[in-house]
């Protein structure tokens, strides 16, 4: 599935980053100007950023706040989505064993899957029961809202996570080489394709991919399409 648009809004208009990170989106914007493209982007985020918030974190009214990562002030925290997406998987997984044992479905060949806009969960690719696969999904209602849910909350704590990352290398695109420097790369940003998710299965866990790669190759490779190295290195940046 590709990141659909209410992730991709979030991905790219809803990110407030840490304490520090919030402070230089505030000095950043208010030295570049009112009228700079990523201040636009990043108004609704650094307005609703107050200085008591601690940690990575998104609007409350972020749609994630309705998979239970609001915290008591209403803030919700990027690290948090990003653990109950992480505990969904395990949970998915372990799911996924039990159903596949009382089918007596096999997880080898791996089975991947993915889901559409209405969360309808499929099997991609050539696996020997995937027809029986699918139809485990049809009639198992609890398995498919698992999976579906642990998707959904993975596909969005990579999302939010990329934005974070760009977001800290504004910051230092700002500071080391200015407002012309920092536009640019805000704009190579934005025109970054939504990455392309799915889901692999099999004895050793459920893991998501992005356009193929595992999370963390991902994340990387999307900093280094900006030209911004490992440890967010801005020498490959012009």
């Amino acid at each position: 599935m590709q990141i659909s648009s209410r992730s991709s809004s979030v991905y790219k208009n809803q990110v407030a980053g840490s304490d520090t990170s919030s402070q230089r989106i505030r000095k950043a914007i208010d030295t570049a100007g009112e009228n700079t493209p990523f201040e636009l982007q990043l108004t609704q985020a650094a307005s609703l950023d107050g200085p008591s918030r601690k940690g990575s974190e998104m609007p409350p009214s972020s749609v994630m706040s309705v998979f239970g990562c609001r915290r008591a002030d209403g803030t919700v925290h990027i690290d948090d989505i990003a653990k109950l997406a992480d505990e969904e998987m395990k949970n998915a997984k372990n799911k996924l064993d039990e159903a596949f044992a009382s089918a007596g479905i096999l997880n080898s060949p791996a089975v991947n899957f993915t889901f559409d806009r209405k969360s309808q969960v499929e099997v991609i690719g050539d696996h020997p029961q995937k027809q029986q696969i699918q139809k485990l999904l049809r009639e198992n209602d609890g398995l498919r809202h698992d999976l579906g849910r642990a998707m959904a909350l993975k596909e969005n704590a990579v999302s939010l996570r990329n934005a974070e990352n760009f977001s800290r290398a504004y910051h230092r695109a700002y500071s080391l080489q200015g407002e012309a420097a920092a536009l640019a790369l805000s704009e190579r940003f934005m025109a970054i394709r939504e990455a392309k998710s799915s889901f692999s299965y099999d004895a050793s866990g459920f893991v998501g991919l992005f356009n193929g790669k595992p999370e963390q190759e991902y994340l990387a490779s999307a900093m280094n399409s900006l030209g911004v190295g490992t440890g967010l290195r801005l020498d490959g940046f012009a």
